[in-house]
């Protein structure tokens, strides 16, 4: 057996290397799980995980307030937060709904390795350590003992992987994933000395809080089994005191997010999501630790060898009394224990090959016994493992994908809202009302974790609107409750949950906004107006009631009919964010505003800089006793004074883990630091750029400067010459910038010369012979000068046509070739022109082209629109008399189209990227829509630039397929 600690540091690679293999070997088995978008799992709830990662990610980094849930709520009382914030991070790289498979996907297979770590750090022998993982990964031994899981089970899927893709519990699982490094980790740490371990048992224990709180749940069963192990086995005082550390730092580290108020909230809201606990469980329970505790004592005390044995057996004893307790003999004490079938399941594995290990190295008298036990050992685990051969065939089967998600109830419904209503606060069910945000930031009267709930009300009203049969009491309970809408589902709809037992009774009471004639019909709410601001008679609005019990149709009369038909003074609301809301009302004297937003004690209202005092209705909306006059008031959520305690404290708590890591000796320390930044060094290698926007300055600031201030100094012969000269220098700077230095024969050809950046090519790039190119008959050449104060600059511009005409010049005769906003007006053959100029280009020359981008920012949001053509100039010349027409912009490129292009000339690209343009500057924040959506944002600028080399050597195509017909 390995000596508990890992050591050696050949042990230490070692177990590094078997943690990336298992890693890798999970990463297998889930493969399609990295890569999926939309599942066949719209009943799931991992549909409001990706709707709240989706929220985060546009309201980045930390909103205060949730004003799409419950009528609002406290950002942090809905979920924890590693799942939400790792999910929102991916988004930058994945759209939502993958963001959230790669988020859950990863974490499961880092689980796996993690009962490897902690396997091998209590002491287990590698061989072990790889079995315990790979059975975690594949076996549920949970399935012998629970019929109704194990005929849930397609293929035997194992329970840790089957709730999660099943069931929406990525949340569940990944704090699961975390255990195993948290209980590895504080077996380390209790020892002396061990005060990197101890804090990085802290950081993971924080962590796993604050994933999911079943994960925490199990964990509150291991760790005292853990602590208790590893003291009875060695009877150590300073044990107690470290084990105690532990969970008090690793509080420290929570309390930014797990504040007195949070915790409150969340206990009394466990009424909506489970069952009360009972009295004779807690009996149970201790009567059960009372047992187990005399019997290790007798047993294992002062055998330090025996504390792994000692925390195997002591977890499958309590996990199996809290789960096949509750299936057997109604075992209850808190949440619901068939939610930690996974963690009996690793519990039971653990214990299962620690005692096949005794069983294979147990020293028999006789040969025959050392081979007997050995083919028990063997038997038994081909026992384990042969059944989840089925599985493993399978494995990549249980991730059916969604051909068309577009046609789906949820996001037909959610969508039609977002287009048409994108203000309403709607009432929604079913499995459309866990996706009603996965796309929109659509408002509802629910919401997706009822463990948030701050305001009951709209908890009471949805079991009276989804079973009552009395439309009445629906509709006022909407009213109240600032509803525009409410989503109805009948029998045929492919809704997965028909929630509304009658849904009939909306279509008496209710006019259709929209009916998709496949069982889905949205209902307008009648009110006398939109939004969620009312003005009503302060003396009136003091003497209503609350709304109990929710059945309680005269008091309910009362209040609706006081919102809805009380003094007819307009009043609007608008959201700056997520924590600013703005009220515009005329007021009177006696006259209050009502805000349907959920009151909270940490919002402010401002009228000006006077703060105006808030208070709770009788339905817990905020109601502003506003002074007389027309008023914008600007309501401001706070951030509460508990989370600003605990911001310090956990910034405290977290400096002090840092210097506990890396001041703890070599022996702990420095392994951890060298792990840590071997991983940031991967992490720097291969994740993806973070999505910026792509205007990388790849331009030298003093020849751009310089250029520019050329450019400035230039009279031009009339005033549309300067006109369009003064408006074009940003542009013309750019291209002087990147024109290369003079080669071989200090020779340059302008196509399209305009005589703008032609004089400067001579004079700012320093080439020897200039030479200039326009549309005309051929043969004729002009000859155009351009005064300088010192000077006079002359060349020679030959007309012909680029697409049609041989150029007048011969073989390798130029070091550079320009082409600045020319192919895009090529109304014939553009390849001709990329041709034609490498063959007048000496070998290694240069051919520089700039040209609008179709593929940019600007025409994608032109495109949304629907009403602009999506290319950046599109325009025709206004004919005239005696006016040439000239040739508009036939076809604009993509920067990824103009590439090829060059490449396909025989060119090799040295420079390929986009600029912005300052005049479409307000298009970038389409940008950020874009990255969430998983498209790229490269090369998204509405100016492409490319500079190319001429090869000899590289082959030429033609006719690209992209720019030519068969």
């Amino acid at each position: 057996m390995t000596s508990p600690g890992l050591k050696a540091p050949h042990s230490r690679r070692l177990l590094l290397l078997d943690l990336l293999l298992v890693f890798l070997s999970a990463a297998v088995l889930v493969r399609p799980l990295f890569r999926a978008k939309y599942l066949q799992l719209w009943s799931s709830i991992e549909s409001t995980f990706i709707s709240d990662g989706r929220f985060l990610a546009a309201h980045w980094p930390h909103p205060g307030w949730q004003p799409l849930w419950y009528c609002g709520t406290r950002f942090d009382y809905i979920y924890p937060p590693v799942l939400r914030y790792g999910t929102a991070l991916l988004t930058n790289f994945f759209i939502p709904v993958k963001a959230y498979h790669v988020f859950t996907a990863t974490m499961f297979c880092l689980g796996i390795a993690g009962v490897c770590f902690m396997v091998r750090t209590m002491g287990g022998t590698r061989v072990q350590g790889w079995f315990s993982a790979i059975a975690c990964m594949l076996i549920s031994p949970s399935f012998l003992f629970i019929k109704a899981v194990r005929y849930d089970a397609p293929y035997l899927m194992p329970q840790r992987l089957g709730v999660m893709v099943r069931y929406g519990e990525g949340p569940h699982i990944s704090s699961l994933s975390l255990i195993p490094f948290a209980l590895g980790f504080a077996f380390l740490g209790m020892r002396r000395g061990r005060n990197g371990s101890l804090a990085l048992a802290a950081i993971f224990c924080a962590l796993l809080v604050l994933t999911n709180f079943y994960g925490a749940t199990a964990l509150a069963i291991f760790y005292p089994i853990l602590v208790w192990s590893f003291w009875v086995t060695a009877r150590e005082r300073s044990i107690l005191l470290r084990a105690l550390a532990i969970p008090v730092l690793a509080y420290a580290l929570t309390a930014f997010w797990l504040t007195p108020a949070y915790l409150r909230i969340t206990l009394y809201n466990l009424r909506y999501v489970s069952q009360p606990g009972n009295q004779y469980s807690v009996v149970l329970t201790i009567v059960a630790a009372v047992a187990f505790g005399a019997l290790s004592v007798r047993w294992a005390n002062r055998k330090p060898h025996e504390a792994y044995f000692v925390f195997a057996l002591g977890s499958v004893a309590f996990m199996s009394l809290n789960v096949l307790g509750y299936y057997f003999i109604n075992f209850r004490i808190i949440g619901e224990p068939f939610r930690l079938i996974p963690e009996l399941d690793m519990a039971m594995l653990l214990l299962g090959i620690e005692l096949l290990r005794r069983l294979w190295n147990k020293p028999f008298d006789t040969v025959l016994g050392i081979r007997v036990a050995h083919a028990m050992v063997i038997l038994i685990a081909l026992f384990a493992f042969w059944p989840e051969r089925h599985f493993v065939r399978r494995a990549w089967e249980a991730y059916p994908p969604e051909p068309d998600f577009h046609n789906r109830v949820e996001y037909r419904m959610s969508s039609w809202m977002g287009t048409h209503l994108p203000n309403a606060r709607t009432f929604v069910m079913g499995s459309t009302r866990f996706w009603w945000d996965a796309w929109h930031d659509n408002a509802e009267v629910g919401g997706g974790s009822d463990q948030g709930l701050i305001n009951p009300n709209p908890s009471a009203a949805t079991w009276e609107i989804i079973l009552g049969p009395d439309p009445e009491l629906s509709v006022r309970w909407l009213q109240s409750l600032g509803a525009d809408a409410i989503v109805v589902s009948d029998a045929h709809s492919e809704d997965a949950y028909h929630d509304f037992k009658v849904p009939e009774k909306f279509a008496r009471a209710m006019p259709v906004l929209y009916d998709d004639h496949q069982g889905n019909v949205i209902y307008r709410v009648p009110r006398r107006s939109p939004g969620l601001a009312r003005v009503l008679d302060r003396a009136q609005l003091a003497a209503l009631h609350p709304v109990q019990p929710a059945t309680n149709l005269p008091l309910l009369r009362a209040y609706s009919d006081f919102i809805e038909h009380g003094p007819d003074i307009p009043a609007t609301t608008e959201w700056d964010g997520t924590d600013s809301l703005h009220v515009h009302a005329p007021v009177r004297a006696g006259q209050s505003v009502l805000v349907q937003v959920t009151y909270d004690p940490a919002w402010r209202a401002y009228s000006g800089k006077t703060e105006l005092p808030i208070k709770a209705d009788p339905m817990d909306f905020m109601v502003i006793d506003a002074p007389p006059g027309t008023e914008d008031l600007t309501l401001v959520f706070t951030t509460p004074v508990g989370n600003r305690i605990g911001n310090a404290v956990s910034a405290l708590a977290l400096l002090l883990c840092i210097y506990l890591v890396f001041t703890s000796g070599f022996t702990d320390s420095q392994f951890y630091f060298r792990v840590l930044r071997a991983l940031l060094r991967w992490l720097n290698r291969n994740l993806p750029a973070w999505p910026v926007p792509p205007d990388a300055e790849r331009f030298n600031p003093e020849r751009l400067q310089r250029a520019e201030q050329a450019l400035r100094s230039m009279k031009m012969p009339d005033d549309d010459g300067d006109r369009y000269l003064a408006k074009h220098i940003p542009r013309l700077s750019k291209t002087l910038a990147l024109v290369p230095p003079p080669q071989s024969t200090g020779r340059v050809l302008e196509l399209g010369c305009y005589m703008q950046i032609t004089p400067l090519l001579q004079r700012v790039c320093g080439y020897s012979e200039v030479r200039g190119a326009y549309y005309g008959p051929p043969g004729k050449i002009d000859r155009k000068t351009f005064d300088f104060p010192d000077g006079q600059f002359t060349c020679y511009v030959d007309h012909f046509d680029v697409e049609r005409h041989e150029f007048p010049y011969p073989d390798n005769y130029f070091d550079l070739v320009v082409a600045g906003e020319i192919i895009e007006h090529m109304t014939y053959d553009p390849m001709w022109m990329l041709l034609e100029s490498r063959r007048v280009l000496a070998d290694g020359g240069y051919l520089l082209v700039s040209t609008p981008n179709v593929g940019s920012v600007t025409s994608a949001a032109k495109t949304l629109d629907g009403r602009d053509n999506p290319q950046i100039f599109f325009l025709y010349e206004r004919p005239g008399p005696d006016r040439r027409t000239d040739i508009g912009h036939v076809r604009e490129y993509t920067c990824y189209e103009l590439g090829e292009a060059v490449k396909a000339a025989g060119f090799e690209v040295e420079l390929l990227f986009t600029t912005f343009i300052d005049e479409f500057s307000e298009h970038k924040q389409l940008l950020k829509f874009l990255a969430l959506n998983g498209y790229d944002t490269e090369n998204r600028g509405e100016q492409t630039w490319c500079l190319a080399r001429k090869r000899a050597s590289l082959p030429v195509d033609r006719y690209p397929w992209f720019i030519y017909t068969p």
